[in-house]
């Protein structure tokens, strides 16, 4: 039986393979490594560029707001229970929409990229 397994094994023992062809598979894979690797380098190049692009944005549009604000405080009339104060102001409709618009566009930066925003 023992000499069943070797003979066996002989048999189904897998062939060297020829070294030029391993060389040209392996000089190949490696390529295919380079070329992966490059591609996430210019994803995570290009995500970084969109995230300043959004950072600074942010900041010129928050602080031009809060300029905005300072000079030209809001002068909201005394509070009462009427059915016409408890109506919301068109500006808080506006100031909502922005919210929402804000919080889609980011999700939509956020989840349209697989690699990392911060990744150094």
């Amino acid at each position: 039986m023992e000499n069943e397994i070797k003979e066996f094994f002989r048999q189904t023992a897998p062939k060297p393979a020829d070294p030029t062809s391993f060389t040209l598979e392996l000089n190949a894979r490696l390529a295919a490594v380079e070329q992966i690797k490059a591609y996430r380098d210019r994803e995570i190049r290009r995500t970084r560029r969109v995230f300043l692009i959004v950072f600074v944005a942010g900041l010129l549009i928050g602080g031009a707001l809060a300029a905005f604000l300072i000079l030209h405080p809001l002068t909201l009339p005394e509070p009462s229970l009427s059915p016409e104060d408890l109506a919301p102001a068109p500006w808080r409709w506006a100031a909502a929409g922005a919210v929402v618009l804000g919080t889609v566009l980011a999700a939509i930066l956020l989840t349209r990229h697989r690699t990392p925003l911060l990744r150094f």
